[in-house]
């Protein structure tokens, strides 16, 4: 159970900051997910210090950034309709 501080905080964090963090999780776990399947290693990828930098969560996925990664990765990560 939440401490009544713990869930004033919560509440308190913008809703725009929560999808962002809720998609930037989805990512992270897609991008986990592909390395892990196509047991890719950290030298196997040319623009590995910005992967994990990014899986950290000390860096902004760009779009630049995520579609240089879809390149590396031969899958798609994001799909816009």
């Amino acid at each position: 159970m939440r401490s009544k501080i713990a869930q004033h905080i919560l509440d308190k964090i913008p809703k725009h900051v929560e999808v962002f963090t809720d998609k930037y999780v989805d990512l992270v776990v897609k991008i986990n997910r592909i390395i892990k399947n196509q047991r890719i290693n950290q030298d196997d990828i040319s623009i590995n210090s910005a992967i994990y930098k990014w899986m950290s969560g000390t860096f902004d996925f760009k779009l630049e950034s995520i579609v240089q990664l879809e390149t590396e990765l031969g899958e798609e990560l994001i799909k816009i309709v």
